[in-house]
């Protein structure tokens, strides 16, 4: 008598034949609560019963995982089949899963017990997950309500159901498998019957949805695409659900301006081809707005090749320019030179569109490959992370970790088709006594002068002599510390001797770690000895970049420039004041009467000073008085008031103040590029006498502008 398989068993083969690629023994570790000892056990039973079914077994690869061959995934799902029971391992996420689609995918009534029943779990667990997944349909704008007659449903506005169903039908797609899951879940539809001359084809709903696959491919060839076989599958499935709602009476509804655009697509065409095909087929109407809707996902459907119309260029030329600065600020974090980087961007683009389209219209999307991709190139990851904003501006909103793991997935497949690798960061911190502002003003001009060093944070001094920073390479300090070769003492705000003595000394000690320090001129030496350089000047720039022998930075990219948050309506003259608080108040007034902070704001920053002392002090005839942005920040924002007399902030020489510069911040980062323009302004002397003896705002403003680019 053949051998059978266990619950865990058939959870792990599932988690095999729906891989892309290994699976990492510790993840089902994880996922089964057990020992990797017991997974280890169910892998032999495995492969006894793959031995007894003439199948293949389970391979290994040493330092990635497990997987099963090609072969032996295209005949399992048959012989999975025939177990009895179909017993699988529900985690609770799929448990959560399969509560929303069977909620959605009809209007059969569920209570407990049958979710207890179909999912074999307890009434308890049940009651448990129900009230888990309240809080997760909350944000989507769903409630899961129930009564005693009625059992449960889910509330909500169609397209948000639509848009949950696709999520979590999702999940279970990469969690338990397509042959599998797209067979139970359209069952489950229980649907009416079709064509019974539909290619020989009779039944219900099921039956009809190998049919549909067939009319995705002949879409496919109309705007010359190929999507994935996850994507061809999905939008069959989607396509099946729409006219299952219609049959229930449960409609779309789009906007017109939103109808008009989805309408002009390529995309378009393929929706209206599925949907003449099942309105002839399934005698159900499709309403422009239910073709709009399976166009939002055809255009969020990913692809593996595409030959895109120069009308679609054109509509999407904005995302064109996304990608070149997104691809450029890359290779400035990387320090890189992406070869064939025109290709490069064209294969972005393709994939890119896609993601452009599901972030525009909400289309959920889960990459299995998250983890790896994360676990294998991390830095690459990392620093894909940070060069997103430049699509996150585009489309108004942040990008999900999974999205940025499929566009980290095509840079480090680049990289590594041209046997690039990243060069790591140095890490730094600023170690400062002087307050937030202070810090954030000395750390955006490191971050400026030094590409090759990432500042991870700014601490107090005390927080640095009791805290662990052995993983710190640099330790940037505006106050004596003890004898630690790391720390490099700095002044609050740096001029331009001080840069030029910081750079050469970090210069120094990386050519010293080099057997043979490398400059540009020694580079394109050799390099005329064996080619024609036909931009000297390019080439020259582009190996500057990389040796470090530049400072331009375009991290800024979204962050406002000083101009932009320090106008002429929030620039004051006087010729004196009473007192250094008054001095705070008066400075501070046009930022409130434009309600960017309130009075909390400016009682916050004179107790910071009757607390801390003149810290804000930041250089001669200079104070940046501040607080925390919660102390009642509205929007971010600079103030300047200049005092003819001056005013002193203590009785020392060394705080007397000629000009006072309120700063308003929102967070940590957005008003850094402002800050390293400011910085820049009053770290030249001449500038700041300027500032103070000007008779007018327009002379102000002119000098504002001369740093503000």
């Amino acid at each position: 008598m053949p051998m059978t398989l266990s619950k865990r068993s058939i959870f792990i083969l599932n988690q095999l034949l729906n891989a892309p690629s290994h699976v990492n023994p510790e993840e089902l570790q994880t996922k089964l609560q057990v020992s990797k000892r017991t997974v280890y056990y169910d892998v032999q039973q495995i492969n006894d019963w793959l031995e007894d079914h003439q199948l293949n077994p389970i391979n290994r690869h040493y330092g990635k995982g497990i997987y099963l061959d090609e072969n032996t995934k295209k005949q399992l799902p048959r012989f999975l089949y025939e177990i009895e029971g179909r017993h699988y391992h529900l985690s609770t996420d799929e448990r959560l899963a399969w509560i929303t689609v069977l909620l959605l995918s009809h209007k059969k009534k569920y209570f407990s017990n049958d979710f207890a029943e179909t999912l074999e779990v307890s009434r308890s667990t049940v009651t448990h997950d129900i009230a888990k997944l309240r809080k997760e349909l909350s944000p989507l704008g769903l409630e899961v309500l129930s009564t005693k007659k009625g059992g449960y449903t889910i509330a909500g506005g169609e397209k948000d159901k639509r848009q949950a169903f696709v999520r979590y039908y999702s999940e279970l797609y990469t969690l338990q498998g397509w042959e599998r899951l797209s067979s139970e879940v359209v069952e489950s539809l229980d649907g009416p019957a079709v064509d019974n001359n539909i290619q020989g084809v009779t039944g219900t709903l099921p039956f009809l949805f190998p049919i549909v696959k067939q009319w995705v491919t002949e879409a496919e060839k109309l705007i010359h695409v190929s999507y994935t076989d996850e994507m061809h599958d999905n939008l069959a499935i989607k396509s099946v659900i729409i006219c299952k709602r219609l049959k229930n009476g449960d409609q779309i509804t789009l906007e017109d301006e939103e109808k008009e655009a989805l309408s002009q697509t390529e995309e378009y065409k393929v929706a209206r081809h599925i949907a003449n095909r099942l309105s002839m087929h399934m005698d159900i109407e499709w309403p422009e707005d239910e073709i709009c809707f399976l166009t939002m996902n055809l255009l969020g459907a990913k692809v593996n090749t595409s030959k895109l119309p120069d009308e679609t260029v054109q509509e999407l030329g904005q995302l064109k320019q996304v990608i070149r600065a997104l691809v450029s600020e890359f290779q400035n974090r990387a320090y890189v030179i992406f070869e064939d980087r025109g290709q490069l961007e064209e294969q972005l683009f393709i994939h890119l569109k896609p993601t452009y389209y599901r972030m525009k219209y909400g289309v959920f999307v889960e990459n299995l490959l998250t983890p790896e991709i994360k676990q294998n190139y991390g830095e690459v990851f990392d620093i894909t992370k940070k060069v997103v904003h430049h699509l996150e501006k585009l489309v108004g909103q942040s990008l999900s970790n999974d999205e940025t793991a499929y566009i980290a997935m095509h840079f480090g497949g680049w990289l590594s088709k041209h046997n690039k690798q990243i060069t790591p960061k140095k890490k730094g911190i600023v170690v400062c006594e002087n307050g937030v502002g202070t810090s954030n003003i000395l750390r955006s001009q490191l971050d400026t002068l030094f590409s090759s060093i990432e500042i991870v944070q700014s601490v107090s001094y005390r927080s640095y002599i009791n805290g662990n920073f052995d993983d710190i390479d640099y330790v940037f300090s505006t106050k004596p510390t003890p004898d630690n070769p790391k720390v490099i003492p700095v002044s609050p705000i740096l001029d331009d001797a001080e840069k030029e003595r910081l750079f050469k000394q970090i210069q120094q000690e990386s050519d010293q770690k080099r057997k043979h320090p490398l400059y540009p001129e020694d580079l394109i030496a050799v390099v005329q000895q064996h080619a024609d350089i036909k931009n000297l000047e390019g080439l020259t720039f582009d190996l500057k970049q990389i040796l470090n022998h530049n400072h331009t930075s375009i991290r800024e990219f979204r962050k406002p420039m000083l101009n932009e948050v320090l106008s002429e309506n929030s620039i004051q003259q006087t010729k004196k004041v009473q007192s250094w608080k008054e001095a705070i108040r008066i400075a501070a007034q046009p930022l409130k009467e434009q309600e960017y902070i309130e009075d909390t704001y400016i009682k916050a920053m004179i107790e910071n000073v009757e607390e801390s002392g003149p810290y804000i002090v930041i250089a001669p005839k200079i104070a940046v008085p501040h607080a925390r942005p919660e102390a009642g920040v509205q929007k971010m924002a600079m103030s300047l008031l200049t005092i003819e007399e001056g005013v002193y902030f203590s009785d020392s020489e060394d705080h007397f103040v000629q000009m006072v510069i309120v700063l308003a911040a929102v967070d940590n980062d957005t008003h850094l590029k402002a800050l390293s323009q400011l910085t820049e302004l009053i770290s030249d002397q001449n500038r700041v006498d300027e500032i103070i003896q000007a008779t007018d705002k327009k002379t102000i403003i002119n000098l504002i502008n001369q740093v503000s680019i």
